[in-house]
Protein backbone atom coordinates (compact mmCIF):
# COMPACT_ATOMS: atom_id res chain seq x y z
CA UNK A 1 0.00 0.00 0.00
CA UNK A 2 1.34 3.08 -1.05
CA UNK A 3 1.76 6.07 1.79
CA UNK A 4 0.20 9.63 0.60
CA UNK A 5 2.98 11.98 -0.52
CA UNK A 6 2.87 14.83 1.84
CA UNK A 7 4.17 17.97 0.93
CA UNK A 8 7.01 19.55 2.58
CA UNK A 9 6.45 22.52 4.51
CA UNK A 10 8.69 25.34 3.38
CA UNK A 11 11.13 26.21 6.08
CA UNK A 12 11.19 29.64 7.44
CA UNK A 13 13.45 32.31 6.47
CA UNK A 14 15.40 33.91 9.36
CA UNK A 15 17.29 37.34 9.18
CA UNK A 16 21.24 36.83 9.47
CA UNK A 17 22.96 38.46 12.14
CA UNK A 18 24.45 40.49 8.77
CA UNK A 19 21.00 41.55 8.08
CA UNK A 20 19.72 43.06 11.51
CA UNK A 21 22.90 44.78 11.89
CA UNK A 22 21.93 46.45 8.29
CA UNK A 23 18.49 47.29 9.31
CA UNK A 24 20.15 48.36 12.77
CA UNK A 25 21.79 50.65 11.03
CA UNK A 26 19.44 51.92 8.74
CA UNK A 27 17.14 52.74 11.21
CA UNK A 28 19.87 54.68 13.18
CA UNK A 29 20.44 56.53 10.05
CA UNK A 30 17.27 57.52 9.91
CA UNK A 31 16.89 58.62 13.41
CA UNK A 32 20.15 60.61 13.55
CA UNK A 33 18.46 62.71 10.25
CA UNK A 34 15.26 62.96 11.56
CA UNK A 35 15.63 63.85 15.04
CA UNK A 36 17.27 67.50 13.82
CA UNK A 37 14.54 67.84 11.71
CA UNK A 38 11.76 67.50 14.91
CA UNK A 39 13.82 69.99 17.16
CA UNK A 40 14.32 72.61 14.29
CA UNK A 41 10.45 72.27 14.12
CA UNK A 42 9.34 72.00 17.78
CA UNK A 43 11.90 75.24 18.13
CA UNK A 44 9.72 76.71 15.41
CA UNK A 45 6.65 76.27 16.96
CA UNK A 46 7.66 77.52 19.91
CA UNK A 47 9.28 80.95 19.05
CA UNK A 48 6.06 81.01 16.84
CA UNK A 49 3.61 80.90 19.97
CA UNK A 50 5.96 82.97 21.78
CA UNK A 51 5.32 85.76 18.89
CA UNK A 52 2.03 85.49 19.11
CA UNK A 53 2.14 85.98 22.51
CA UNK A 54 3.93 89.36 21.93
CA UNK A 55 1.42 90.56 19.24
CA UNK A 56 -1.33 90.06 21.83
CA UNK A 57 0.45 92.06 24.18
CA UNK A 58 0.61 94.87 21.36
CA UNK A 59 -3.19 94.44 20.40
CA UNK A 60 -4.20 94.67 24.00
CA UNK A 61 -2.52 98.12 24.41
CA UNK A 62 -4.14 99.35 21.25
CA UNK A 63 -7.38 98.86 22.77
CA UNK A 64 -5.98 100.09 26.44
CA UNK A 65 -5.20 103.81 24.09
CA UNK A 66 -8.27 103.58 22.40
CA UNK A 67 -11.13 102.80 24.65
CA UNK A 68 -8.75 104.00 28.35
CA UNK A 69 -6.13 105.69 28.62
CA UNK A 70 -6.48 109.14 26.06
CA UNK A 71 -4.09 107.85 24.02
CA UNK A 72 -1.23 106.89 26.30
CA UNK A 73 0.24 103.51 26.13
CA UNK A 74 0.39 100.69 29.06
CA UNK A 75 1.94 101.85 32.04
CA UNK A 76 5.50 100.12 32.94
CA UNK A 77 4.57 100.92 36.43
CA UNK A 78 2.38 102.94 38.93
CA UNK A 79 2.85 104.19 41.80
CA UNK A 80 -0.32 102.69 43.74
CA UNK A 81 0.58 103.10 47.55
CA UNK A 82 4.14 102.85 46.79
CA UNK A 83 4.84 103.12 50.37
CA UNK A 84 3.78 99.06 50.23
CA UNK A 85 7.01 97.12 50.00
CA UNK A 86 5.31 93.04 51.40
CA UNK A 87 4.09 91.14 48.55
CA UNK A 88 0.65 90.88 50.10
CA UNK A 89 0.14 94.72 49.67
CA UNK A 90 -0.97 95.90 46.08
CA UNK A 91 2.01 98.40 46.06
CA UNK A 92 4.57 95.35 46.11
CA UNK A 93 6.88 96.02 42.78
CA UNK A 94 4.97 93.01 40.95
CA UNK A 95 1.79 93.93 41.74
CA UNK A 96 1.79 97.43 40.01
CA UNK A 97 3.17 96.83 36.61
CA UNK A 98 2.11 96.51 33.02
CA UNK A 99 0.95 92.75 33.35
CA UNK A 100 -1.69 94.56 36.54
CA UNK A 101 -3.68 96.98 34.68
CA UNK A 102 -6.98 95.51 34.20
CA UNK A 103 -8.12 96.25 31.16
CA UNK A 104 -5.20 94.69 29.61
CA UNK A 105 -5.96 91.57 31.63
CA UNK A 106 -9.53 91.69 30.50
CA UNK A 107 -9.02 92.32 26.89
CA UNK A 108 -6.92 88.68 27.10
CA UNK A 109 -9.21 87.11 29.34
CA UNK A 110 -6.61 86.63 31.66
CA UNK A 111 -7.65 85.91 35.57
CA UNK A 112 -8.99 89.05 37.05
CA UNK A 113 -7.93 88.03 40.53
CA UNK A 114 -8.68 90.07 44.41
CA UNK A 115 -6.06 88.13 45.63
CA UNK A 116 -2.94 90.74 46.26
CA UNK A 117 -0.51 87.91 45.70
CA UNK A 118 -1.63 87.30 42.71
CA UNK A 119 -2.49 90.68 40.62
CA UNK A 120 -0.28 90.44 38.07
CA UNK A 121 -0.08 86.08 37.99
CA UNK A 122 -1.19 84.37 34.11
CA UNK A 123 -1.93 80.90 32.81
CA UNK A 124 1.38 79.33 32.06
CA UNK A 125 0.30 77.03 29.32
CA UNK A 126 -1.53 80.05 27.27
CA UNK A 127 0.68 83.19 28.33
CA UNK A 128 3.93 82.11 29.14
CA UNK A 129 7.31 82.00 26.44
CA UNK A 130 6.85 78.22 26.19
CA UNK A 131 11.00 78.41 26.23
CA UNK A 132 11.10 79.89 29.83
CA UNK A 133 12.32 77.65 32.72
CA UNK A 134 11.88 80.12 35.59
CA UNK A 135 8.58 80.95 36.95
CA UNK A 136 7.35 77.49 36.85
CA UNK A 137 5.94 77.05 40.05
CA UNK A 138 2.32 77.36 39.28
CA UNK A 139 -0.39 78.11 42.29
CA UNK A 140 -4.67 77.75 42.23
CA UNK A 141 -5.49 81.67 41.94
CA UNK A 142 -7.80 81.90 45.05
CA UNK A 143 -10.56 84.16 43.13
CA UNK A 144 -10.82 82.02 40.11
CA UNK A 145 -9.41 79.10 41.31
CA UNK A 146 -7.19 79.00 37.69
CA UNK A 147 -4.33 77.62 37.58
CA UNK A 148 -1.42 80.56 36.85
CA UNK A 149 1.63 81.90 37.34
CA UNK A 150 3.78 84.76 38.10
CA UNK A 151 4.61 86.31 35.01
CA UNK A 152 7.81 88.87 35.73
CA UNK A 153 10.19 85.51 34.35
CA UNK A 154 8.95 85.54 31.21
CA UNK A 155 7.94 89.04 29.41
CA UNK A 156 9.05 92.31 29.72
CA UNK A 157 8.67 95.71 28.56
CA UNK A 158 11.15 98.34 27.46
CA UNK A 159 10.79 101.51 30.46
CA UNK A 160 14.31 102.83 29.62
CA UNK A 161 13.68 106.51 30.43
CA UNK A 162 10.24 106.25 31.63
CA UNK A 163 10.39 107.88 34.42
CA UNK A 164 11.73 111.19 33.03
CA UNK A 165 10.46 114.47 33.26
CA UNK A 166 7.82 114.12 30.29
CA UNK A 167 7.20 110.76 30.37
CA UNK A 168 4.62 110.24 32.54
CA UNK A 169 0.71 111.33 32.65
CA UNK A 170 -0.07 113.33 35.91
CA UNK A 171 -3.52 112.81 35.54
CA UNK A 172 -5.21 109.91 37.47
CA UNK A 173 -6.32 107.21 34.90
CA UNK A 174 -9.68 105.43 35.81
CA UNK A 175 -10.05 101.76 34.87
CA UNK A 176 -13.71 100.37 34.92
CA UNK A 177 -14.73 98.54 36.91
CA UNK A 178 -12.98 99.43 40.14
CA UNK A 179 -10.38 98.29 41.87
CA UNK A 180 -7.62 99.86 40.24
CA UNK A 181 -7.01 104.14 39.96
CA UNK A 182 -3.61 104.30 37.94
CA UNK A 183 -1.52 107.15 40.48
CA UNK A 184 2.27 108.02 39.16
CA UNK A 185 1.78 106.78 35.93
CA UNK A 186 4.75 105.79 34.12
CA UNK A 187 4.44 105.55 30.26
CA UNK A 188 4.51 106.65 27.03
CA UNK A 189 2.07 108.74 25.25
CA UNK A 190 1.39 107.69 21.44
CA UNK A 191 2.97 110.99 20.05
CA UNK A 192 5.92 110.89 22.32
CA UNK A 193 6.98 108.09 20.58
CA UNK A 194 9.75 108.85 17.68
CA UNK A 195 9.45 106.30 14.78
CA UNK A 196 7.32 102.93 16.05
CA UNK A 197 8.68 100.64 13.65
CA UNK A 198 12.47 100.95 15.40
CA UNK A 199 11.39 101.03 18.66
CA UNK A 200 11.03 98.52 21.07
CA UNK A 201 8.04 97.69 22.98
CA UNK A 202 7.93 94.06 24.17
CA UNK A 203 10.14 91.19 24.75
CA UNK A 204 11.39 87.57 25.80
CA UNK A 205 12.02 89.23 29.60
CA UNK A 206 13.97 88.56 32.79
CA UNK A 207 11.92 90.93 34.58
CA UNK A 208 8.23 92.82 33.33
CA UNK A 209 10.28 96.03 33.27
CA UNK A 210 13.71 95.98 30.76
CA UNK A 211 16.14 98.40 30.73
CA UNK A 212 18.47 99.07 27.69
CA UNK A 213 22.03 97.71 28.47
CA UNK A 214 21.51 96.48 32.10
CA UNK A 215 21.25 93.12 31.91
CA UNK A 216 23.50 92.69 28.57
CA UNK A 217 26.84 92.01 29.38
CA UNK A 218 29.63 92.71 31.32
CA UNK A 219 29.05 96.19 32.45
CA UNK A 220 26.99 96.94 35.79
CA UNK A 221 23.78 96.11 35.24
CA UNK A 222 20.75 96.11 37.85
CA UNK A 223 21.31 97.21 41.28
CA UNK A 224 25.32 97.49 40.40
CA UNK A 225 26.02 94.00 39.85
CA UNK A 226 26.97 92.14 36.54
CA UNK A 227 24.63 90.89 34.40
CA UNK A 228 25.26 88.10 32.17
CA UNK A 229 22.45 85.89 30.41
CA UNK A 230 24.65 83.70 28.52
CA UNK A 231 26.10 82.46 32.04
CA UNK A 232 23.14 82.03 34.27
CA UNK A 233 20.45 81.44 31.48
CA UNK A 234 16.88 81.29 33.16
CA UNK A 235 18.26 78.93 35.82
CA UNK A 236 18.84 81.89 38.60
CA UNK A 237 18.68 85.65 38.80
CA UNK A 238 21.66 86.14 41.03
CA UNK A 239 24.95 84.11 41.32
CA UNK A 240 28.82 84.43 42.29
CA UNK A 241 30.81 86.05 39.53
CA UNK A 242 34.61 85.14 38.95
CA UNK A 243 36.72 87.70 40.66
CA UNK A 244 34.13 88.59 43.21
CA UNK A 245 30.74 90.13 42.77
CA UNK A 246 27.53 88.86 41.55
CA UNK A 247 25.80 88.25 38.16
CA UNK A 248 22.09 89.48 38.23
CA UNK A 249 19.58 88.91 35.72
CA UNK A 250 16.90 91.46 36.76
CA UNK A 251 15.58 93.97 33.82
CA UNK A 252 17.14 92.02 31.32
CA UNK A 253 16.07 90.46 27.81
CA UNK A 254 16.38 86.49 27.30
CA UNK A 255 18.23 84.49 24.29
CA UNK A 256 15.64 82.00 24.63
CA UNK A 257 15.11 81.33 21.28
CA UNK A 258 18.75 79.94 19.07
CA UNK A 259 20.46 83.24 20.96
CA UNK A 260 18.44 85.70 20.16
CA UNK A 261 14.99 87.09 21.28
CA UNK A 262 11.29 87.82 20.08
CA UNK A 263 10.53 91.46 20.05
CA UNK A 264 7.77 93.44 19.43
CA UNK A 265 7.68 97.24 18.52
CA UNK A 266 5.19 100.38 18.87
CA UNK A 267 4.11 100.05 15.63
CA UNK A 268 2.69 95.84 16.54
CA UNK A 269 5.53 94.38 14.41
CA UNK A 270 6.80 91.04 15.90
CA UNK A 271 10.78 90.16 14.56
CA UNK A 272 12.84 87.80 16.26
CA UNK A 273 16.61 89.64 16.94
CA UNK A 274 20.04 88.25 17.80
CA UNK A 275 21.76 89.73 21.09
CA UNK A 276 24.12 91.40 18.78
CA UNK A 277 21.52 93.67 17.26
CA UNK A 278 19.25 94.53 20.63
CA UNK A 279 23.14 95.65 21.99
CA UNK A 280 25.51 97.37 20.41
CA UNK A 281 29.62 96.80 20.93
CA UNK A 282 32.07 99.79 20.65
CA UNK A 283 35.48 99.43 19.25
CA UNK A 284 37.11 97.65 22.00
CA UNK A 285 33.39 94.64 22.33
CA UNK A 286 32.37 96.38 25.44
CA UNK A 287 28.99 96.69 25.28
CA UNK A 288 27.07 100.14 25.15
CA UNK A 289 23.89 101.22 24.84
CA UNK A 290 21.82 101.12 21.99
CA UNK A 291 20.16 103.92 22.24
CA UNK A 292 18.37 103.62 18.33
CA UNK A 293 16.00 100.48 19.63
CA UNK A 294 15.80 101.40 23.83
CA UNK A 295 15.04 105.32 23.46
CA UNK A 296 11.70 105.52 22.82
CA UNK A 297 11.49 109.41 22.33
CA UNK A 298 14.40 109.75 20.57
Amino acid sequence: MLRPIRARRPSRAAFTLVELLVVVGIIALLVSILLPVLGRAREQAQRTQCASNLRQFFIADEMYMLNESKSWHLPGFWDKNPAGAGIANVGYQYNRVWTGVYFFRKTLDMPISTDVNQLCYIERDKWYCPTALRGTTETADSTTGRTVAPVNYSYGMNIQGIGESGHAGSEELDNPPPPQTLRGFHGYQRSQVKRPAEKLMFADGMGQALLNVWGSGVDPGWDGEISNYDRTGDFTSRTAAPGGGFLNMYRTIAWRHKNGANVCFFDGHVAWMNKEEIYSRNATGKIVPNNALWKVME
